[in-house]
């Protein structure tokens, strides 16, 4: 095809990124086509054993679409490791494909561990013992801290940086709440008090301003030890 395109007269840069576009795009064709067949094996297959032999786990597992999901990581992974057949020359190009790649695949494993969390909180709350104690609040976390940690993967794969080193950027960004009580050069040593501590202090030095003088000599009178009739 790009000879054919050159001997029409084209220039050979147009010639060359014409040739890998469609290259390219047939395999995303390919791909799909992959896709669908997967869907209508593995997904059909389970739609229908379902529907024969209906169990707690395959009904979940059909409601929450967690075979739809992985499945469709395969047609990612393909494309991924075929890109570099299509684009030998532009090498741009072939980074940024295989970054959409990267992010479609991570975001299919992601939807796909979400739905086996909803498996979960359904086998959950099928049983009668556990309706007292509910666990959807504790599975909203997990599904916020996924969605999290995914979001950061994400953005390192588009930025191409590690994402150790984004969690350390968004561990300096937090606020540091921590106050340290040695002295620093030119500075004076600060101590923070606590609140319920400050408050306490208060009350016990304004109880002891209101209080009688009897009481103060008392409180500060040091007691004499009782001696008993028999050691006298």
């Amino acid at each position: 095809m790009n000879e054919i395109l050159i001997d029409w007269g084209i220039d050979p840069k147009l010639a060359n990124m014409f040739d890998e576009t469609i290259i390219a795009v047939l395999m995303i064709g390919v791909s799909i086509g992959l896709d669908y067949l997967c869907q209508a094996i593995f997904v059909g297959g389970m739609r229908r054993y379902t529907k024969r032999v209906p169990h707690q786990w395959n009904t979940l597992l059909m409601k929450r679409k967690v075979v739809h999901h992985l499945i469709h990581v395969l047609p990612g992974i393909l494309v991924y490791f075929l890109l570099p057949l299509a684009f030998v020359r532009g090498k741009e190009i072939l980074d940024f494909s295989q970054k959409i790649c990267a992010v479609y695949i991570i975001a299919a494993i992601l939807f796909t561990i979400n739905g086996l969390l909803l498996v979960m909180l359904d086998v959950y709350n099928a049983k009668d013992k556990q309706k007292s104690r509910p666990m959807k609040g504790f599975v909203q976390v997990l599904q916020v801290l996924l969605f999290f940690i995914g979001g950061i993967i994400i953005i390192a794969v588009l930025v191409n940086k590690s994402p150790m080193t984004l969690f350390a950027v968004l561990g300096r960004l937090m606020p540091n709440r921590q106050y340290s009580t040695m002295p620093t050069p030119g500075k004076k040593r600060t101590v923070t008090i606590q609140p319920s501590a400050e408050r306490g202090s208060r009350l016990w030095s304004r109880a002891w301003q209101t209080a009688p003088q009897d009481r103060r000599c008392a409180a500060t009178r040091p007691k004499v030890p009782s001696v008993s009739t028999a050691d006298r």
